[in-house]
This record gives C-alpha cells, sequence and structure tokens, in this order.
C-alpha cells in the first residue's frame, strides 16, 4: 500500500502567501508523522496528469490538500479519476469543513491544518492495517448463495 501527497494547485509561495493555508506548512506537518515517512509528493496543480500519477494504484492512500474554495473546486474536478483511492482530505482553513461540497470526494478522514496530526497518523496506521476481506463463496441450506 502506497501513500501520495497532492496538493489542488501548485504552491502559492509567492506574494500574498498565507503561512496559514500553504502548502508547504501542510508538507511540513505531514513530515512529522512517522507513519508518512515515504510519502510520495505529486506536483501540485497538475491535476494529477504527471507520469509519478502513474505509480498510483487501486487502494492506494490518496491524501488531497485543498487551501481554499478553488482547490477544492479543482480536486472535485478529479472525481472520477480519483474514486479507486482511499481518500484523506486536508483543508487550509476550518470554515471548508463546514461546506457540503467536500463530502461529495468521499474521504475517509478529514482533517484542518491546524487540528493534532497525531489523529492522522493512527487513522493511516488503521488504513494500512486493513486488508480486503475476500467474498467467500458458501450455500444456505436452500442452497441459495451469499458471497
Amino acid at each position: 500500500m502506497n501513500i501520495f501527497f497532492y496538493a489542488a494547485s501548485a504552491n502559492k509561495c509567492r506574494k500574498g502567501c498565507s503561512y496559514e493555508t500553504c502548502t508547504r506548512k501542510c508538507l511540513a506537518l505531514l513530515n512529522q508523522v512517522p507513519v508518512l515517512t515515504g510519502m510520495s509528493i505529486l506536483p501540485g496543480g497538475s491535476k494529477l496528469q504527471t507520469p509519478t500519477s502513474m505509480d498510483l494504484r487501486s487502494g492506494d492512500i490518496l491524501l488531497l490538500y485543498a487551501a481554499d474554495e478553488a482547490d477544492l473546486a479543482d480536486l472535485l474536478s478529479l472525481k472520477g479519476f480519483i474514486d479507486n483511492f482511499r481518500i484523506i482530505l486536508i483543508v487550509g482553513r476550518d470554515e471548508l469543513t463546514q461546506s457540503n461540497q467536500y463530502h461529495l470526494l468521499m474521504p475517509r478522514y478529514t482533517t484542518t491544518l491546524n487540528q493534532n496530526m497525531d489523529k492522522l497518523g493512527e487513522v493511516i496506521s488503521r488504513m494500512n492495517a486493513q486488508q480486503p476481506i475476500p467474498a467467500i463463496a458458501h450455500s444456505s441450506p436452500q442452497g441459495h448463495y451469499y458471497g
């Protein structure tokens, strides 16, 4: 199981950067989470159209970062492509957790930059420990299949 990080927009650390919602701040916080060592960082704002994105496999954990409403909209435009991944959404501003839009991404966990990242590490550890349970074919006394 691989873990990938993708920010909806390229690093905004130029004029007018707000460190409170900066992609660099997000990555700095994630780098402190032990379970995320070795996480692959996909180019921000690339719409996952890069050679590195081809390494994504169904079931991988995909940490998505949205600094603001525009970033959230960009992530929603990728919905069909990211449906096969286990999504964790990180938002830059607390107000985004009040939006009804982020639920459309179907994240397994949502956090903000000002929350405790230890909890995120616990969630990812549990996700890594989960193994898919194959359907087992068996018959009922009446001969019906339940899988």
